[in-house]
């Protein structure tokens, strides 16, 4: 559910930094586990490089206290670019 909440933030992020586009690859590196009881998690991400047809943007996950949860690396495709298929 990390690695969704992630990508659920990346997605918002990438339409608005580039046309149309797809996630091609997600890392995720865990620091420490995340538990309910911890109950909220906060989302951070940027842009790092945008290199068309590709953009790859980093996360990362902390608890409310501002401990480090995780953090991520994901590569996007931007669609209009991609080569056209003759099929």
């Amino acid at each position: 559910m990390i690695a969704a909440a992630v990508d659920n933030t990346l997605g918002p992020l990438s339409i608005a930094v580039a046309p149309m586009n797809v996630t091609r690859r997600l890392e995720m590196k865990f620091s420490c586990p995340v538990t309910l009881e911890m109950q909220y998690i906060v989302v951070h991400a940027r842009l790092i490089e945008r290199k068309d047809p590709q953009l790859t943007f980093e996360a990362w996950v902390s608890s409310l206290d501002g401990y480090k949860l995780a953090s991520c690396k994901a590569i996007h495709w931007i669609i209009d670019t991609l080569p056209k298929s003759d099929h």
